[in-house]
């Protein structure tokens, strides 16, 4: 408006700017994973790629599509943990493997499975977990309540980032807050039992708006 009134006034004509529609959570997530070093980790790691994505809300799921882009690379292997307390079987269907089915029909056809010339996606959905409760706890330390708990725990103590958006600021930093303990604790526990592992901190990005509050998180 204010654009639009300055050339009003001052007799500009319809040539003298352009205007452009942004969609602000398809800007965010493209201006951050370049930021994010995916493959440099993945190098660091047998050319592996491990990451949790809690919630999987508008940006999550944008995220998650961004994702499954950007690391189309033959030979590397894209590990995604999808962490949300939605996706209750409806209909004997999960909610959240329908968002992915909407968005990426051809995906989960491929989960997992290994095509020359295309990178490998090993996709796993943990539905109705609420990261606000003990339930996030279960699920990284212990494997949740699942009848193959020492395989997923293996699984998702071998994440290498993290991207947390539950849609608002303090949520999102409390569960950020807690992922760095619940990692810190799975890395002591590795060390402890002598278990062969990297000391490299799990990377953290949470969807903070606030610029005073979003200095609480940050990785040194």
């Amino acid at each position: 408006d204010n654009l639009l009134q300055h050339a009003s006034k001052h007799g500009y004509g319809e040539d003298c700017f352009k205007l452009r529609r942004i969609d602000e959570k398809k800007q965010l997530i493209w201006n951050t994973i370049p930021k994010m070093k995916l493959f440099d980790i993945a190098n660091r790691n047998d050319k592996t790629l491990s990451v949790l994505i809690v919630g999987f809300g508008s940006y999550g799921i944008e995220f998650f599509k961004m994702l499954v882009w950007y690391c189309q690379f033959e030979g590397y292997k894209l590990q995604i943990n999808i962490v949300d307390k939605s996706g209750k079987r409806i209909e004997e269907k999960d909610y959240i493997e329908s968002l992915i089915k909407r968005d990426c029909p051809e995906l989960l056809k491929k989960n997992d499975s290994i095509s020359v010339g295309d990178a490998q996606y090993d996709i796993k959905i943990f539905s109705g977990v609420d990261a606000l409760t003990a339930d996030i706890d279960e699920l990284l330390l212990s494997g949740g309540s699942t009848s193959d708990k020492t395989s997923i725990a293996n699984r998702l103590s071998a994440t290498n980032l993290a991207f947390v958006s539950l849609g608002d600021d303090d949520i999102n930093i409390e569960v950020s807050i807690r992922l760095r303990s619940l990692f810190d604790r799975i890395n002591g526990v590795k060390a402890k039992k002598d278990i062969d592992w990297k000391d490299e901190v799990v990377d953290i990005y949470s969807v903070v708006y606030d610029d005073q509050k979003s200095s609480i998180l940050y990785n040194e």
